[in-house]
């Protein structure tokens, strides 16, 4: 398919004669006439698509280079490879983590005590933990009939008597005539019985401000169980409001009514709920409906009558009532060992709210502490200490009353007795100033409170400072500062020297230290030769696949049509589009857009310079210096050292004589002629800089200075013996980076090699010298400010300017994509070649047109001579005819 047709027309049809006075086919003989005519066209309009083909391929590798130029930007700079790492032998003990300025070295790190943080908790639990309370009483007698009763603290009982002196009668709180005793009086004559009756667990009893007693254990995280018994002898449970196995096991309902002889309604929608007892599982309880509703008392009989009829441990269930119109349901055992009570709503027609019971409660789960989410008023009888409250209350008609302040490191803190635990514990935690961090320790009923920082604060005093002017820290939540626990600094020793930290992560020589544990840890401080690594071996690839590309592109040749060695594939006409299948037309397009930057010149240029940056030799000036030189310098009787340059050794022997101050560069120029005299001119370049220090410098050869077997003069000149100048590396190859070599050279076409371990040598060796080698600007000093000196510019600041002056020639050639590109090189011959196709098809629509009107009148003219020979011929048939 080499042949170039087309049948392309502006003209419109309309009004086209085809051929009804010759016979002719006009429009076949116009078509194949303009067919001849459209080569030039077709022409044009080909050299446009390799324009936009060559276009295209530009701004592929364009972008190529971009991505790679944004890989150099970042391999410019110092910082980028400029970093270390830290690793340690016992992350148990000691982790670190190295700063870009951190100093190599290694350290021997023993933890002995790591810091702590200063403690202050409550010193005892805050609140009831089990308990049981009893009945409302008015007045309770104790006699020598009436002063004894039984305990069972977790199924040991306990007989608690108490003596004549505690005989009386007790009146509710508070009393209001002197020598009157009060309900708090029982409590505590109660009390110094507990406390002498060997529980296990300590016991104590309280009177409420609603005048009950109440038995109650500590909050400690678990669930005693408490079970009051009647004594054999006498009883005084009744006298003192509980009746006989009375448990802390039970269930008590929020209040149902407000007055016992207030009926409930239980009907079809509010008649059934769960029961389970110790580990059981649910059993439903229906009750019965009751025409009018039940008295609470009712209502505890018909509960109890269905419960019992379960059967089993269920037989032990009992149901009654408070004075507060409550349910109260428990178990009876003869073990003293009550079942734990657990109900459940009903999957229809559920009781239970009603019953004033909330689904899924139990009684196994006791009173665990405090509900930090309710105000600290209506919980006063949960504390143990509840006399704050009678002094700080919510009064309506004065806010002020249920106000308390306190303090903490200097902090002023204000609440109100209508605040929650968790109110209290955020406005603490809100003010970083006081410097420390509250929370409420569920399990052992505590608040806590830590410093937010480590360490020995405050060596003459508690490092929580706490002013507990209403005290509300020491009766309510029995914090004091006689209950912290001082925060300790860490104690380290680092290379053999103790030191101490108030923190558990510390900074020394720009490396963080973070301590985990004790033991001994050792710490190595070095370049990330890792780190480095991978990214040079980043850029490596990168660059690897882009030379590749590119190199693909430029030995790429115009591919032939099979069978004809002098034709191209060329791009498609649109007649010949219309023979071929969509597969076909993208086979052949892919074969003509082959070729089309080969061996071009931009990027031909790229590559040549690319390789030719990475191939060059840094230009490496190294000095050293000797110490200030001072006073006279006097060489009579220590004239001589030895020099080192490269792999030759030369004694130096200067004059004998004395320098004074003025004559420094006197003595400079002698030592100057000495090493020109020695190594060859320039090799080693010998000055004074502006602190009187010698100095000598070198390209890129190893320097060394040693005192001779006698006489040594090295010392008087600043130096020490061994004093070193080593050369900085100068070329990727002396760090690891090269390309093929041999016969594979010129196949690889400059693909790059990395050779991690000699790249992290290097860098372990000389980490200056290959960073400057990598990314030096170039930068240097002279008398008119600073230049750019392209001989010491580090390998990728020159990469990058190589790449960036290719993408501006590409950019110049085809432009970008999405942007004006008609000022380019191709984008003018674009505009050129369009401006001709224009031309083109005008002339060749003006030809078509000729030609239709040429036959046009060449039809129209045959047409009436056909017409008047036939009108003659009539004539002639009219004559025979006569």
């Amino acid at each position: 398919m080499t042949s170039v047709a087309s049948s392309s027309s502006g003209v419109s049809n309309v009004g086209r004669v085809t051929g009804l006075g010759t016979g002719l086919d006009i429009e076949s003989i116009i078509e194949q006439t303009m067919k001849a005519k459209q080569a030039p066209l077709n022409k044009l309009k080909q050299q446009q698509q390799l324009l936009t083909w060559k276009q295209d391929a530009y701004r592929e590798q364009n972008t190529a280079l971009s991505s790679l130029q944004d890989l150099v930007r970042d391999l410019r700079y110092e910082t980028t490879f400029n970093t270390r790492k830290a690793t340690t032998t016992n992350s148990q003990a000691v982790n670190a983590t190295a700063a870009a300025n951190s100093l190599s070295g290694t350290y021997s790190i023993n933890v002995s005590q790591l810091a702590t943080a200063a403690v202050n908790s409550s010193q005892t639990a805050m609140t009831i933990g089990s308990s049981l309370t009893g009945n409302y009483i008015t007045e309770a007698v104790i006699d020598a009939e009436h002063n004894q009763f039984s305990i069972v603290v977790d199924g040991v009982a306990k007989t608690i008597t108490l003596p004549p002196s505690a005989y009386g009668t007790y009146k509710m709180n508070p009393v209001t005539s002197s020598g009157e005793k009060s309900l708090d009086d029982l409590a505590g004559a109660i009390q110094t019985q507990l406390n002498g009756a060997g529980f296990a667990v300590p016991v104590y009893a309280k009177a409420t401000t609603d005048n009950e007693l109440v038995f109650y254990t500590k909050a400690d995280g678990a669930n005693h169980t408490l079970v009051m018994m009647d004594s054999a002898s006498n009883n005084a449970l009744g006298v003192i409001g509980f009746h006989n196995k009375a448990t802390s096991k039970a269930l008590v309902s929020e209040p149902l009514v407000l007055t016992p002889d207030q009926k409930i309604v239980i009907d079809s929608n509010n008649k059934k709920f769960k029961i389970a007892l110790g580990d059981g599982s649910y059993q439903e309880v229906t009750l019965d409906e009751k025409d009018g509703g039940y008295t609470i008392a009712e209502l505890a009989a018909e509960i109890e009558t269905k419960v019992r009829a379960l059967g089993g441990d269920y037989d032990k269930v009992r149901v009654s009532t408070t004075n507060y119109n409550q349910l109260c349901i428990e178990t009876v055992a003869d073990d003293n060992k009550p079942l734990s009570i657990k109900l459940g709503a009903a999957s229809t027609a559920d009781a239970l709210d009603v019953l004033r019971f909330s689904d899924g409660v139990s009684s196994n789960t006791g009173q665990a502490g405090l509900n930090t989410s309710a105000s600290l008023i209506s919980q006063k009888d949960r504390f143990l200490n509840s006399d704050f409250f009678d002094t700080h209350y919510a009064d309506p008609n004065d806010a002020t009353k249920g106000v308390f302040s306190f303090s903490i490191n200097g902090q002023s803190f204000t609440f109100n007795v209508s605040n929650t635990l968790d109110e209290i514990i955020n406005g603490i935690n809100s003010n970083t100033a006081a410097g420390v961090f509250a929370f409420y320790d569920s399990y052992k009923d505590k608040l806590v409170l830590t410093s937010t920082k480590t360490g020995d604060l405050n060596t003459n005093g508690p490092d929580i400072q706490i002013t507990d002017s209403s005290n509300f820290l020491s009766q309510v939540l029995n914090i004091t500062a006689a209950g912290e626990v001082s925060g300790k600094n860490a104690i380290v020793s680092i290379n053999g020297y103790e030191t101490q930290q108030q923190g558990n992560s510390f900074t020394m020589n720009n490396t963080t230290f973070n301590l985990t544990g004790l033991g001994l840890a050792t710490i190595t401080v070095a370049p990330d030769t890792t780190g480095i690594a991978d990214k040079v071996q980043a850029f490596v690839d990168k660059y690897n696949t882009i030379i590749a590309a590119m190199n693909a592109e430029i030995t790429e040749t115009r591919a032939k049509v099979p069978g004809d060695k002098y034709a191209y594939y060329e791009p498609l006409t649109d007649d010949q589009r219309k023979e071929l299948s969509e597969d076909q037309i993208k086979q052949w397009e892919e074969k003509a857009k082959q070729g089309v930057l080969h061996s071009d010149d931009i990027l031909s240029g790229c590559l040549k310079t690319m390789r030719m940056d990475l191939a060059s030799t840094r230009n490496v000036q190294t000095m050293m210096s000797g110490a200030a030189l001072s006073g006279t310098i006097n060489l009579s009787g220590a004239n001589r050292f030895l020099v080192t340059f490269g792999n030759e050794t030369r004694e130096i022997q200067l004059d004998a004589r004395s320098y004074s101050a003025s004559e420094y560069d006197q003595l400079v120029k002698d030592v100057q002629q000495k090493m020109d005299a020695a190594f060859g001119q320039g090799s080693i370049q010998v000055a004074l800089n502006g602190s009187n220090q010698l100095t000598m410098t070198t390209s890129g050869i190893k320097v060394s200075l040693n005192n001779g077997s006698s006489n040594s003069g090295l010392n008087l000149l600043g130096f020490n013996d061994g004093a070193t100048l080593k050369p900085q590396v100068k070329s990727l190859a002396e760090i690891g980076i090269t390309t093929a070599t041999g016969s594979s050279a010129y196949a690889e076409k400059g693909k790059l090699y990395l050779d991690k371990d000699k790249l992290a040598a290097a860098i372990m060796e000389d980490p200056e010298g290959v960073i400057a080698l990598l990314t030096n600007n170039g930068s240097v000093a002279t008398e008119d400010g600073p230049t750019t000196d392209v001989s010491r510019q580090g390998i990728f600041y020159r990469l990058y300017d190589s790449i960036d002056a290719t993408m501006k020639k590409i950019n110049a050639e085809a432009g970008v994509a999405g942007s004006d590109s008609t000022q380019t090189v191709i984008g003018k011959q674009l505009t050129n070649i369009g401006k001709q196709i224009t031309t083109t098809q005008d002339r060749l629509d003006a030809e078509e047109s000729r030609l239709y009107t040429m036959y046009n009148n060449m039809d129209t003219m045959i047409a009436r001579m056909n017409s008047q020979l036939s009108a003659i011929l009539g004539m002639f048939d009219t004559g025979n005819s006569q």
